[in-house]
């Protein structure tokens, strides 16, 4: 096996946000947030921060009855995990937002199986993350908005004692949608503590936080600025576990707002920080690969994903990209042995939930027909696998036929229930379907009443191309409509795959599927 020199950035491309990582002996252990994606909350594993695998999702087929994913928006869902070991359990902390609020589970094992989620109904906002001091207490430290705001985007990030020790039964609420239900609870100990609103007196958004002790100094990390061009990583410092904390004199520790739109990188935040094999620090972080459309503007097709990025600790404070001060393309590879292995098969996922209807035997995936729509917030019969290139092509053939108008199956290439493509057989024809903004517009049909037909999707950076048989359907379409375009807020990444619906109607139809 050849030995690598270097990391390469991202290393997890394609929807792959707000990673969060932890070390336990010569192994890393990274979770990223996973939306309305099922199964949910991924869990790599790496020994050399070079290759990955993925060794479970904490919410799957065992505790997936205790969330409440139906309904939801796209950008809804698992926000912002935090992994973390303590005393012989992990931990990872989240927040399913909409529906349930910030939450745990654990596991001896990483691999699985995860626990039911243990719901915090008291703790107010998202991301949060755990902390054990040297005397052994644990600590929740979240961010909340519930205040009289000074200014617009002011959120404070704020500290209290959790008690994970006990377990009790309490009532979990969501004000603005009205669901209510009983679930295993962990309390909060005393009263909050606010930290910070952000590293600047009109600091927006403070988000992501995690602290450290470096030393005998305590290090509060978090994101700042939103999750577009002014996203940041910020640090302030403490002798006290609960402050006062003061921002460093080196801030934003990391961000590309100072880079230009021009820049292969952009949105840099939402980072953890670690400490490797071989006794170095770095941090994860998020990131966007941009392109260039014809008409000059960049563009990010695959939604965000993991990078990593060299730090130090340099007179008291936190340097990230020391002697760079950006995320670059690849790093040095931190002095450890490589660890590559075995080639594993792309995951799949459904929308909201784990769909009916739908069995894969080897190369094969078979689809009853279901009445859920793509278009809708439900789980329709859809499986889904991640894009990490920005060149790829997924092709299938299709054996389907039907004499019902309502009935249709093929490919999709989907980023939201308002932005995606089909490229579906009816009873009579071939469709290919654009939905932006929440629209649909047919952009080409073609009559086929054949039993077979081979349907492809391939996609070259921004330019599409949708073929029957290996013909193209229609000219090249864009991948534009389903970018991030700082107005839908598409938090999640791109995913393609097989898709069959009777369009509210019940059904016994199959659509089988081959590579």
């Amino acid at each position: 096996m050849a030995q690598c020199s270097k990391v390469s950035n991202p290393i997890l491309p394609g929807f792959n946000p707000d990673p969060s990582i932890c070390v336990v002996g010569s192994d890393y252990y990274l979770v990223t947030s996973s939306f309305g994606y099922v199964p949910g909350l991924p869990v790599y594993h790496s020994r050399d921060l070079v290759h990955w695998e993925l060794i479970s999702h904490a919410i799957d087929y065992n505790n997936i009855d205790k969330f409440h994913f139906c309904g939801i928006n796209d950008n809804d869902g698992i926000w912002a995990p935090t992994i973390r070991y303590h005393d012989g359990t992990f931990y990872i902390s989240s927040t399913m937002w909409r529906t349930g609020g910030n939450f745990v589970v654990i596991a001896k094992n990483p691999c699985g199986p995860w626990s039911d989620p243990v719901y915090i109904p008291d703790a107010p906002g998202i991301d949060p993350t755990l902390f054990w001091d040297t005397d052994g207490r644990s600590y929740y430290v979240g961010n909340r908005y519930d205040f009289k705001h000074t200014y617009d985007g002011q959120v404070g990030i704020f500290i209290q004692e959790i008690d994970l020790n006990n377990v009790g039964k309490g009532i979990v609420r969501e004000k603005k949608t009205g669901l209510q239900f009983e679930a295993p609870v962990y309390n909060l100990l005393g009263r909050h503590t606010l930290l910070t609103f952000g590293c600047a007196t009109n600091a927006q958004y403070a988000e992501g936080p995690h602290i450290y002790k470096f030393g005998d100094r305590y290090y509060l990390l978090m994101a700042e600025g939103g999750s577009g061009s002014y996203h940041a990583v910020t640090v302030l410092t403490s002798k006290d576990l609960l402050g006062p904390y003061i921002p460093q004199q080196i801030n934003p520790v990391l961000s590309h707002r100072q880079m230009g739109n021009a820049y292969p990188i952009q949105n840099i935040g939402h980072a953890d920080v670690f400490r490797a094999v071989d006794g170095n620090l770095y941090a994860v972080c998020l990131g966007n690969r941009v392109v260039q459309d014809d008409d000059g503007t960049w563009q990010c097709p695959l939604g965000r994903e993991t990078f990593l990025v060299r730090v130090e600790l340099q007179d008291g404070q936190l340097v990230f990209a020391p002697g760079v001060g950006y995320v670059q393309s690849s790093i040095e590879k931190p002095k450890m042995p490589n660890y590559q292995f075995a080639t594993q098969p792309e995951p799949l996922y459904g929308l909201r939930g784990f769909p009916n209807g739908i069995t894969n035997d080897s190369a094969i995936t078979t689809i009853v027909l279901q009445p859920e729509v793509l278009d809708s917030l439900v789980t329709p019969a859809c499986k889904l696998q991640k894009l990490h290139m920005l060149k790829w092509t997924y092709s299938r053939e299709m054996t389907f036929s039907t004499n019902k108008s309502n009935e249709w199956a093929g490919l999709t290439l989907y980023r939201t229930a308002n932005s995606n493509y089909t490229l579906l057989k009816g009873n009579n024809s071939i469709r290919l379907t654009k939905r932006e903004k929440g629209k649909t517009s047919i952009i080409a049909e073609i009559p086929y009443k054949e039993k077979t037909v081979r349907l492809t999707i391939d996609a070259d950076s921004m330019r599409l191309r949708f073929l029957v048989n290996n013909k193209s359907i229609s000219p090249a379409q864009s991948i534009r409509p389903l970018c991030d375009d700082g107005l839908y807020n598409k938090f999640n990444g791109l995913g393609v795959g097989v898709y069959a619906t009777s369009m509210g109607k019940r059904s016994k139809n199959k659509a089988i599927f081959k590579y």
